[in-house]
């Protein structure tokens, strides 16, 4: 169902002055505190959509995009989805048959609040990488807003990795919504560091046969920070598949929560899925929680989660160091161990996944 973007920007737009921020009473917001977040602080005039690689698209803004996209149908579903809907920077990513587009968002220097929407349209046997990076900008409190909305055609094969260096003092809300058809291939990848306050969205809709999807991604949070990442794989159809796994490092007092999230309504048959979140604990205060939510209402179907929360493993070290080497390196040995399981499936190069995996142990060691 194609419906035009403006339809729903006015729809958002009456909507908007009576909404409020999410309760913590809802489940999806329910460890996520908003309490000192004043989103009409923020101005979101000179915020920047960069086009830093572009091959095998379109990209389309304004009146031109808006009849394009195939939309996700629905309301908004909270406060920061109808204000991203509402008053966002919108582009449409308008893939041929093999394409590579590389983006980045940023803030001028009047800006301290940003909404920004990208639609990627990938038609029927098409191939696409996606890669979108955020950069935080350091100094006073910044409010971040992202939506990325992807259709992926009748066996197409679609990798979006989103990437998000953060300097401590943001909000940072993103979402991602992606709807799959028959025989379509979806890779999705998240790499996120640091952010005062976080929640991301992560949903995948395989809406028919054949359908599948994958959802990894890493974070590494210090101090105080927060972040809470909600991964659902939606089955619609029959003889579909997904596959989840997240990791995550923490030091100080820093709090992760990975929501995975499965729904297999009545009478949908043959369905693989499994989820997987690992995490790594510094310090003694640092806090992860893990929380599966299966919601299967079908029998002929296989589902799999598995959790882990720890220290780094000690006999892995004290094998290390067993061997010569120092302590310090040791450690550092088996987090790139660790994080590069994730890495390695990233669409980038060798050099970039090495950069990656450098500065997340910067970080996490040399940070104070």
């Amino acid at each position: 169902m194609t419906t035009l973007i403006a339809e729903k920007r006015e729809e958002a737009r009456r909507l908007l002055p009576e909404m409020h921020l999410p309760s913590r009473q809802h489940e999806s917001w329910r460890r996520v505190n908003l309490g000192a977040l004043d989103i009409k602080r923020y101005t979101t005039t000179g915020t920047i959509i960069e086009i830093l690689e572009k091959r095998g698209a379109e990209i389309l803004e304004g009146d031109a995009a808006y009849s394009q996209a195939i939309l996700w149908e629905g309301a908004p579903e909270d406060l920061f989805d109808c204000a991203n809907l509402a008053e966002a920077k919108t582009i449409l990513i308008k893939v041929e048959t093999s394409a590579h587009v590389r983006i980045k968002h940023s803030m001028g220097s009047n800006a301290n609040g940003l909404h920004h929407r990208i639609y990627v349209m990938v038609p029927e046997g098409a191939d696409a990488s996606i890669i979108e990076e955020t950069q935080g900008r350091p100094g006073d409190s910044t409010f971040w807003n992202l939506h990325t909305e992807i259709y992926a055609g009748a066996g197409s094969s679609v990798r979006h990795l989103s990437i998000r260096g953060y300097e401590g003092n943001e909000w940072n809300l993103h979402r991602l919504r992606i709807l799959q058809k028959r025989d379509s291939t979806v890779h999705c990848s998240l790499v996120h560091s640091s952010g005062q306050t976080g929640k991301t969205f992560v949903t995948s809709r395989l809406a028919e046969s054949g359908s599948t999807f994958r959802g990894v991604g890493m974070t590494t949070l210090g101090k105080r920070e927060f972040l809470d990442v909600e991964m659902t794989a939606e089955h619609i159809a029959d003889h579909t598949s997904s596959s989840l796994h997240y990791k995550t490092v923490l030091k100080g007092r820093a709090h992760s929560v990975f929501n995975g999230n499965l729904l297999i309504p009545p009478g949908v048959r043959d369905v693989q899925s499994q989820q997987i979140n690992n995490n790594i604990l510094l310090d003694s205060q640092a806090r992860a929680e893990s929380q599966p939510r299966l919601v299967i209402q079908s029998e002929e179907v296989s589902a799999e989660h598995g959790a882990t929360v720890g220290e780094i493993d000690r006999d892995a070290l004290f094998f290390l160091m067993s061997r010569g080497i120092p302590e310090a390196e040791a450690r550092q040995l088996l987090m790139t161990g660790f994080l590069t399981q994730i890495t390695e499936e990233l669409p980038l190069s060798e050099a970039e996944k090495e950069k990656i995996v450098s500065e997340f142990l910067k970080r996490l060691y040399e940070s104070t």
